[in-house]
């Protein structure tokens, strides 16, 4: 069985994560993700953070992360600054073709949670099938578990309590990665382990 497991204890000189892989959204020249404060924290929306792992078709992931904010962040106290917070990863991913799928993972402020799998062909993103949750409260800095299974024609899961199972078409291997939405507060992540049988 191979396994991939980061915690984010060490680092390169520029506080980078050794084993991730960062596909950019935009040309700025930070890092776009940084170790510090005991995991990894995502500083842009929409990157890719690759595992550095061979490409990949049926899988366990698992991966723990938390909603902070930082001092650049409005006040604490201010709920807006996680409106639309989320997270996803992505899977099937192609570096070359822009292709895959994610399951993406977004929280509003009336209580609404909803896990979607999308598909990804370049910068266009087709929403396949999700699933809602209602009077769900978002707790900051509570370290919340995502996992996640692909197995054939299939994906499920669950993030915190709340599961998903969806059908899939058309996989093949590729790379998996994790990301965060477009949402005013930090994402860190505090771990990823990655199983799977096809190596």
């Amino acid at each position: 069985m191979y396994r991939f497991y980061e915690d984010f204890t060490t680092h390169t000189d520029d506080f980078a994560a050794y084993n991730i892989e960062v596909e950019k959204t935009s040309n700025l020249e930070h890092k776009h993700g940084r170790v510090e404060n005991g995991g990894y924290s995502l500083n842009c929306s929409g990157n890719k953070h690759l595992l550095m792992t061979p490409p990949l078709c049926d899988f366990s992931l698992s991966a723990k992360a938390k909603f902070t904010t930082t001092s650049f962040s409005i006040a604490a106290q201010d709920r807006n600054v996680f409106r639309n917070a989320g997270l996803f990863f992505v899977f099937d991913y192609n570096t070359v073709s822009k292709c895959g799928k994610k399951i993406e993972v977004v929280y509003n402020l009336e209580g609404k949670l909803t896990i979607s799998l999308i598909a990804l062909n370049g910068i266009k993103h087709e929403e396949i099938d999700s699933k809602v949750y209602y009077n769900v409260d978002l707790c900051v800095d509570k370290t919340y578990e995502f996992k996640a299974d692909a197995n054939g024609n299939n994906i499920c899961g669950n993030f915190d309590n709340y599961t998903f199972d969806f059908d899939l078409s058309e996989r093949t291997k590729g790379r998996v990665g994790i990301g965060r939405c477009e949402f005013a507060g930090c994402l860190l992540y505090n771990d990823v382990l990655l199983t799977s049988d096809d190596i």
